[in-house]
């Protein structure tokens, strides 16, 4: 578009025969920044306007259950930030991985278009690990101070990470 009134629909474009002063140019493509500027036109001068449209951002907002989730660009070792986190992008494919202590690591592959928001939510699912009560407990086990994880002795599942155990009979309760 010259001096608002439209020249060319494609680029390399020539415009011939323009009037010498200052003409305002726009570059419009689709999912690109647009380009609006001002050129001089000079007496029996050819000029070359050479330009590049930067294609717009996309726009990624990564959420996890739970939140807190660290979260890794391709092999990185830094973590980018955590869950909920957004941030602009440039369009393209990425690696993402998600770890947070106690869930297993869950990894996406995304590709970004120009001018497009994302907002992918994963479900991170929890890691289990297995305690066994050796010795003869007659009564329950009580899994971190809650009358609601009562378990009977034995084999225990628990969500990888730091728990107290305390056993407990008729006569006595034992932290262990």
């Amino acid at each position: 578009v010259l001096d608002g009134t439209t020249q060319a629909d494609l680029t390399p474009t020539l415009l011939e025969n323009q009037s010498v002063s200052n003409h305002r140019v726009r570059l419009e493509l689709a999912d690109h920044a647009i380009l609006d500027t001002v050129i001089q036109v000079r007496l029996n001068q050819r000029d070359t306007l050479a330009v590049s449209l930067a294609a717009l951002p996309s726009m990624l907002s990564l959420v996890s259950n739970p939140m807190g989730a660290a979260i890794y660009f391709a092999d990185e070792d830094t973590a980018a930030g955590f869950t909920p986190w957004t941030q602009a992008l440039r369009p393209g494919r990425y690696r993402i991985r998600l770890d947070l202590m106690g869930y297993a690591s869950e990894r996406l592959e995304l590709l970004l278009a120009p001018g497009k928001n994302y907002r992918p939510t994963v479900v991170l699912k929890p890691q289990y690990g297995w305690v066994r009560i050796t010795r003869p407990v007659f009564g329950a086990v009580i899994v971190d101070e809650s009358e609601t994880h009562k378990v009977p002795p034995g084999h225990i599942q628990l969500q990888v990470g730091e728990h107290t155990l305390r056993a407990m009979n008729a006569r006595e309760s034992k932290q262990i």
